[in-house]
């Protein structure tokens, strides 16, 4: 693995621990943002174990995907918004999840960590990569080959890794809260 590549995970990996940081010191306003961005209720309103929930889960993290990647052009601003603001929205359901509802660390845990290992690895290696990409566009090296490595990219790592995420939030994650409780 090169230094840039590297350097990149250590910097989105650091953007992200620091929006967990912020959101847990803010967890109204976190709140205020989940609501923002999923509406009332968000995604409890779906059903548990459905394929609308896994269809659901999946689009909003590929979305979220390709716009890290697409934004390349700005060398590596947006992904690391994009990767602030999930941590602060993490960093804020936990704390509030705690302290407002009454859940203990390990149903937390329970909550995020299933999927969160897959998924946030995997948003942070394509901020790593639009990046990349990103510093050569500005440079003017970006070639067609490089284009060429970022769609097998996203297509052979990203988009299944998003998917296997899903799959773990809409049929895993739910059985082992429920066992936690």
């Amino acid at each position: 693995m090169s230094r840039a590549r590297m350097a990149g995970y250590t910097a989105y990996t650091v953007i992200f621990l620091l929006g967990i940081l912020l959101g847990g010191g803010m967890p109204g306003e976190a709140m205020e943002l989940v609501r923002l961005i999923f509406g009332e209720g968000g995604e409890e309103t779906l059903e548990p174990y459905t394929p609308i929930l896994l269809i659901t889960i999946f689009l909003r993290n590929l979305a979220t995907a390709t716009l890290i990647l697409a934004s390349a052009p700005f060398a590596g601003l947006l992904p690391g918004v994009i990767l602030l603001l999930n941590g602060f929205i993490v960093g804020g359901v936990v704390t509030y999840s705690v302290t407002e509802m009454g859940r203990t660390p390990l149903e937390v845990a329970a909550l995020l960590l299933p999927h969160g290992i897959v998924e946030i690895p995997t948003l942070i290696y394509a901020s790593t990569l639009s990046l990349e990409a990103g510093l050569k566009i500005v440079r003017g090296l970006f070639t067609r080959e490089d284009g060429e490595a970022l769609l097998r990219s996203y297509v052979r790592v990203i988009l299944p890794l998003i998917f296997i995420a899903a799959l773990i939030e809409t049929f895993i994650t739910p059985w082992i809260a429920s066992q936690a409780v």
